[in-house]
């Protein structure tokens, strides 16, 4: 969608149920995952956060990382 509206970038944001801002190991999948998607098609990727509880935190980090690094903010 973000192709056909000519979007400059893309920002990725979703909430955790749980009330967690801990970043699996999907979310860090994903992210990598979109973000070499966005990188083939020239499109910039402006990061990717999770809501939860009221706070707000940017996945950042490896999969490999164990969904422990996030900033919170």
């Amino acid at each position: 969608r973000a192709v056909r509206l000519d979007a400059q970038g893309v920002l990725l944001l979703h909430n955790h149920p749980d009330g967690s801002l801990n970043a699996s190991v999907e979310d860090r999948l994903l992210t990598e995952h979109v973000e070499r998607k966005l990188e083939a098609l020239g499109m910039d990727f402006l990061g990717h956060f999770i809501t939860a509880g009221g706070g707000l935190a940017e996945v950042q980090g490896r999969p490999t990382d164990g969904g422990r690094s996030c900033e919170s903010w």
